[in-house]
């Protein structure tokens, strides 16, 4: 993700450019798989008639694509607000066919606008105003390639996540086997929790801030949580905590710094407490 400061349409050229080399080159894709959406014109907030990127988004066909394979869009499909970051702009969405349907597996954002916050009468709505400085972001997801890779159709028989569903089976889980179907999605949701649980805390956000993604964190440590305790391993929330985030980094080593330490000792304090709020909730919904 970067500034880019140099002509437009050179811009849109060489991000397209990128996009393919690494579809091509870096996963060894199958290009005449590959479905690249557009925006393909039209109103958005209170910019009328944004004009349509299929010139732009044609250049994907310049390095490979097969041209029958790049779609144009309406509305917001293909384009981005980021509320968050005050931005907003088109997107280019890449998919890949596989025998079970498309998988995206990367976007490309391009963000052309700043987004302003008004109020009117008492109600919240936004304008976006035309900026100076475009910003491209283009990311992978690392996850759903590895799927097609490794040729899975589910994301938790993927190697990065695999490893950690036969721990939860081999040390926790409280039926016997052979599993059924039931327990392997009670699996799949703690799998899932866990892992997005140590991204998010990886990145600062502790659950017992008071803002929007301190309390998305809360919810999902949770909602892990819970799922332990169906699988009757609350006593050992923990341990599971602490090997599981083991596993996905190292498994996630290549594409990311976990720093694990703080985040556990952070954790197991955190754990206790919501252990001892389990505990006595009956004394304390009673004040």
């Amino acid at each position: 993700c970067g500034s880019i400061d140099s002509d437009y349409l050179y811009s849109d050229e060489l991000l397209s450019k990128l996009v393919v080399d690494i579809c091509k080159n870096l996963f060894k894709l199958d290009l005449n798989k590959l479905i690249i959406t557009y925006f393909d014109g039209g109103s958005i907030a209170n910019i009328e008639n944004i004009p349509s990127e299929k010139d732009k988004a044609l250049f994907f066909a310049k390095y490979g694509i097969p041209e029958r394979n790049i779609i144009g869009t309406k509305g917001l499909r293909n384009f981005v607000m980021n509320l968050q970051w005050g931005h907003a702009g088109t997107s280019y969405e890449i998919f890949y066919k596989t025998p079970k349907g498309l998988i995206e597996i990367a976007s490309t954002n391009k963000y052309k606008f700043k987004i302003k916050e008004l109020i009117k009468n008492g109600q919240n709505f936004y304008e976006i105003i035309p900026s100076n400085n475009w910003v491209f972001g283009t990311g992978f997801g690392l996850e759903r390639l590895s799927m097609i890779l490794n040729k899975k159709e589910d994301i938790f028989e993927i190697p990065e996540l695999d490893e950690i569903t036969a721990y939860i089976v081999d040390n926790y889980l409280r039926t016997q086997k052979p599993l059924i179907k039931v327990d392997l999605e009670h699996i799949k949701q703690v799998v899932d929790g866990l892992r997005s649980a140590l991204f998010i805390l990886n990145e600062g956000v502790i659950p017992t801030r008071n803002d929007s993604q301190g309390r998305v964190l809360k919810k999902l440590i949770k909602n892990v949580l819970e799922e332990i305790n169906y699988l009757g391993a609350y006593d050992k929330s923990f341990e599971i905590f602490q090997n599981c985030f083991s596993i996905i980094k190292n498994q996630y080593s290549n594409f990311y710094n976990l720093e694990t330490e703080n985040i556990l000792k952070f954790l197991e304090n955190y754990l206790k407490t919501v252990s001892l709020h389990k505990k006595y909730r009956h004394l304390i919904d009673a004040q």
